[in-house]
């Protein structure tokens, strides 16, 4: 099931929404409707679009960034900068630091982490 908010599209539109975080709550009053989606992890995109290498990952998908970063098989792709949207700054440091990478820079809603000899 794919949550939509149909007040604001561009925004908590998920999978999964984080429906126990503050900035969500924010928008709990919306309107939602809900629909059913296929999904495919980023190793099937990557061989479907056979791509020849991944040089940067930006994961924005509004709180579903985990389960995207799980769908990756890090020991083939290894990006050399990962940028992925963070409600909470190093909320993915446990996923990222132990593969190698150095977050690097935090925004307001967004992480960057650079692999480490690169």
């Amino acid at each position: 099931d794919f949550h939509i908010n149909t007040k604001n599209l561009e925004a908590f539109s998920a999978l999964n929404p984080a429906r126990d975080h503050p900035r969500y709550k924010q928008e709990a009053g919306g309107k939602w409707e809900t629909v059913k989606v296929n999904v495919r992890t980023l190793d099937q995109l990557l061989a479907e679009a056979e791509f020849p290498r991944l040089d940067v990952l930006c994961v924005d998908v509004e709180g579903g960034e985990r389960d995207v970063l799980k769908g990756l098989d890090w020991a083939e792709w290894m990006p050399r900068v990962v940028v992925v949207e963070a409600w909470d700054q190093g909320d993915l440091d446990d996923v990222l630091l132990p593969l190698g990478y150095e977050r690097k820079w935090n925004s307001i809603s967004n992480d960057a982490y650079v692999r480490r000899n690169a």
